[in-house]
Order: structure tokens, then C-alpha cells, then sequence
């Protein structure tokens, strides 16, 4: 793995207290893949998360594709549609799977038979009848759930036996911007952004007007402190800071230590943003292979670092941080 010097540094001096500046540079890695090739029921995967058991979880259109490091099984029993959107675990034993009809609960148990450890899945329904597409972990006890109409929900799960669902007025529809605080809901009909609180189990305007300094071609893709990135620009409270190289279309969190986000531009490329002092870093990924006609849905940083991206030809895995046990192909689970 080899990362080049910073290739081009654009300054830019506003009328604030610090400059801001925009490094860029290229990060060649090689990206390994889990496609039908490889035994994945589906091309699509929405999302994939390494979970209970030491196996990879991924949802597909057909059920929820379980990879042991050798090979992959499917599971459609218990689910309440095949169709599994989005997926969170809360520990090594109980997830929660967001499919076309409703939200499940899927359970680990471990028994020791004739000196080896025997695990066993079961999905078991919790809320039936809700066509839902995301889930986002809030804390420990709630989660942001929004459907395919952008109308945003409340997920409150304290009790595994007794989960419950609630439709937030307000917003009462957005999409999510990925943030260094906490995941925000921007509103199109008020140009708003909300924040969770977690106190009052409700959403509140986030003191960050969005006036019509800021094109309304630029949408939001992430926040990070006062930092708002739009699609081409990042500016701070309503005054332009920099002018990104490229345009961007999404991004996801990743992590509080840099890189904090995995953004992706309009021609499909990953790219690594890091928030360093007065410093943006965008380390766009060179990969071993062509992603430019590949959707990504989803991405997940492990524990490890590593990231996990679901996309529209199956899996994808980019190991980033050097450590003593460095994957060659995907991490073997057994």
C-alpha cells in the first residue's frame, strides 16, 4: 500500500479568524470484492456488517446473506420480507434488520456440544408493516430510521421485548447528513438542519442558518464542528471557506479520529476526507479495480479501521491501516 506526497493545496482567505485549506492527494489501495462469483445470492448488497459470531452480515434483495470466511449461506427464515434493506448490531449477540415489510430482531445463542461452541440465528419480527430503507444508531437505546420517501422516524429499543416506533413531526421529512456530533436531518421544505436530542427525544433546529449565500445546487453532504460541506464548497456559517476539486454526491461517518468521512464524488470515486486543524484532506482512493458505474449504498468502519461498502455488485472491502495481521483477502471468519 503506498500513499503519495499531497499533490495540489488550494488556500482560500476569508474573513475569519484562521485560514482553511483544501489538501489533496491520491491513496492507491487495493480493494477486494464478494460478488454472486463468490457465492452472494445478490448482485445488490445494501449493506454488510461484520456482526455476532465473527461472520459478515449482508443484506440483499433475497434475504440476509451470512459469510463465514469460506463460504456464504442464506437466511430468509423468520425475516418478515426477504428484502433486507439495512441492518445494526448493538453487541456480539442481537442485531436489528430493517426489511420491505418491517423490523426485525436477530439473536446469536452460543451452546457448548461435545466440547465445541454450536451457534445458532434467529430472526424473530418486531414491528410488521413498515416499508423502512435506513437505520442509524443514535445511542444505545434509540435510532433514526427514515423510509423511501425521506419521512424520518424514531426507533426507541431500550427493551428488545418491546420496541416501538414514532414518526417525527418535525422534520417530517429529510435526509440525514453524516456528522462528527451526531447524524443531522436536513430539511428541503424549511432549508434546515436538525439535531437529535436525546434528553427531550426529539429533533431541534441546529443553530446554522442556510441563507441564500449557499447555491441552492449545493446540497449538504456532511458537518463536521461548524464545517459545512456541500456538494463543491465547504463554508462556515454562511461564508464560502474553500472550493473542493470535485463534486461530491454523499458521504458517511466514519470515525471522530481522522479519516472522519467517506465521501463519494459525481464520476463514483471514494474518497477519504480528514478534518486536521485549518486543514480539509481529501485522499481520493486509486483502487485496483473500476468502480465508476458501481452504486454505493452503504459504508461500515470496523473495529479494525477497515471499511466495508455496499454496492451495487456485491461487496467491497478497502483495508486502510497497516497492523501486524494484514489482510491479503477478506478477514477469514469461522
Amino acid at each position: 500500500m503506498k500513499k503519495t506526497l499531497p499533490a495540489l493545496l488550494f488556500s482560500f482567505f476569508p474573513c475569519l479568524l484562521h485560514t482553511l485549506s483544501v489538501v489533496t492527494s491520491n491513496f492507491f489501495i487495493k480493494d477486494i470484492s464478494l460478488t454472486i462469483n463468490d457465492g452472494l445470492s445478490q448482485s445488490i448488497a445494501y449493506s454488510v456488517r461484520p456482526g455476532p459470531g465473527d461472520y459478515a452480515f449482508i443484506a440483499t434483495q433475497d434475504g440476509l446473506n451470512i459469510w463465514n470466511g469460506k463460504k456464504i449461506n442464506l437466511l430468509t427464515r423468520g425475516l418478515s420480507s426477504n428484502m433486507v434493506k439495512d441492518m445494526f448490531f448493538f453487541n456480539d449477540s442481537t442485531g436489528i434488520l430493517i426489511t420491505s415489510r418491517g423490523i426485525d430482531i436477530l439473536l446469536l445463542s452460543r451452546k457448548i456440544e461435545d466440547g465445541l461452541i454450536k451457534e445458532d440465528i434467529t430472526i424473530t419480527s418486531a414491528i410488521k408493516g413498515k416499508y423502512l430503507e435506513k437505520i442509524y444508531p443514535l445511542t444505545d437505546k434509540t435510532s433514526l430510521l427514515t423510509d423511501e420517501n425521506n419521512n424520518i422516524f424514531l426507533l426507541f429499543h431500550e427493551n428488545l421485548n418491546n420496541i416501538t416506533i414514532k414518526r417525527v413531526e418535525h422534520p417530517h421529512s429529510g435526509f440525514v447528513i453524516p456528522s462528527i456530533e451526531n447524524f443531522l436531518v436536513f430539511s428541503e421544505d424549511e432549508n434546515a438542519i436538525y439535531y437529535y436530542d436525546s434528553i427531550s427525544n426529539s429533533f431541534h433546529r441546529k443553530n446554522y442558518e442556510l441563507t441564500s449565500e449557499i447555491d441552492i445546487r449545493e446540497m449538504p453532504v456532511l458537518l463536521y464542528n461548524d464545517i459545512l460541506v456541500t456538494s463543491s464548497k465547504a463554508w462556515q456559517q454562511n461564508t464560502k471557506v474553500a472550493e473542493l476539486p470535485f463534486r461530491l454526491q454523499k458521504a458517511f461517518y466514519l470515525n471522530r479520529t481522522p479519516p472522519n468521512f467517506l465521501a463519494i464524488t459525481e464520476e463514483n470515486y471514494p474518497v477519504l476526507i480528514s478534518f486536521l486543524q485549518d486543514t480539509i484532506l481529501l485522499e481520493k482512493l486509486v483502487l485496483s479495480s473500476n468502480m465508476s458505474n458501481i452504486s454505493i449504498y452503504s459504508c461500515y468502519q470496523d473495529k479494525w479501521g477497515d471499511l466495508w461498502l455496499g454496492t451495487s455488485s456485491g461487496v467491497r472491502f478497502f483495508h486502510l491501516l497497516p497492523r501486524k495481521n494484514t489482510y491479503t483477502h477478506f478477514p477469514e471468519y469461522h
